[in-house]
């Protein structure tokens, strides 16, 4: 008798002992697949994500939306500290939108104004989905402290920027996009160049106090003076010059043709060819 309680006691502590081993296993089992535990957010935080996406829609079209890769919304709220910044601006028509990106930037949401101090590049008309590629390159704007407002639309910066575009390239001092209008204006200190068509044609350099490239229309106004030179040929204009994307080489060639009659303009033209004065 004495002996089979000795065993009941022992087979007892031995299920004891297997269920405490069992209960302590899977225990730590869980403790490690378990997700760590966040840090906790400082005062000045109240909320911090990696992938973030904001969009503003216009009827039963979307007329931006910013994505990032992480965002931190501060603690009075509206406010965003966006990193890996894509902001795509759609056009009207759903056929193309316009890209800017930045590594960081400030989205205000109460007043809608994205603002980046840093590098910002800008490319202008990129294709919708299955739409066909233009031949070309895309105008690309790269600049920093760029301002976004995204209730008007329009980009804008008073520093440096520098562009590139189909058969050129150039630079400038402050710029504005406006995709209401389709039209970038550059400030001040302009200054590009414009690559030939042909292996055996020259380039165009073309300096302006400012500069409007009207992306509808293709078109390029300069003013209010410019220079167009071209090999030894120099063009120096006090007036407004107007001339479709491409075609400024033609107009400085015409502008040197021999011309016939008084247009009213000549105090304000000057061609000049290898410092020779022609008219």
């Amino acid at each position: 008798m004495r002996r089979t309680r000795r065993l009941i006691l022992l087979l007892i502590l031995a299920i004891a002992v297997a269920v405490g081993f069992i209960y302590i296993k899977q225990k730590t089992t869980q403790a490690k697949a378990a997700p760590p535990i966040p840090d906790s957010l400082p005062t000045d935080t109240s909320a911090k994500l990696n992938g973030w996406s904001y969009t503003k829609d216009e009827g039963n079209r979307s007329a931006f939306r910013i994505h990032a890769t992480g965002m931190r919304e501060t603690a009075e709220g509206n406010r965003y500290e966006l990193e890996g910044v894509d902001l795509r601006v759609f056009h009207k028509r759903d056929d193309a939108f316009d890209k800017v990106t930045s590594q960081k930037a400030l989205f205000d949401k109460s007043d809608g104004v994205l603002y980046s101090e840093g590098d910002v590049e800008i490319t202008l008309g990129v294709p919708s989905g299955d739409q066909p590629k233009p031949s070309g390159k895309l105008l690309l704007i790269k600049s920093s402290g760029v301002r976004y407002d995204s209730k008007t639309g329009k980009a804008f910066t008073e520093r440096a920027a520098t562009f590139t575009f189909d058969r050129g390239e150039g630079k400038a001092t402050g710029a504005e996009y406006d995709p209401v209008t389709g039209e970038v204006r550059m400030f001040k200190d302009v200054s590009l160049t414009m690559h030939p068509r042909t292996p055996k044609g020259k380039a165009m350099t073309v300096e302006a106090g400012n500069l409007v490239y009207k992306e509808k229309e293709q078109k390029v106004l300069l003013s209010p003076w410019s220079r167009l030179k071209r090999d030894s040929l120099t063009l120096d204009s006090l007036r407004k010059i107007a001339a479709g994307v491409g075609r400024l080489d033609l107009f400085l060639h015409k502008m040197s043709l021999p011309q016939t009659g008084h247009n009213g303009e000549g105090s304000r033209i000057s061609i000049r060819q290898s410092g020779r004065r022609l008219r």
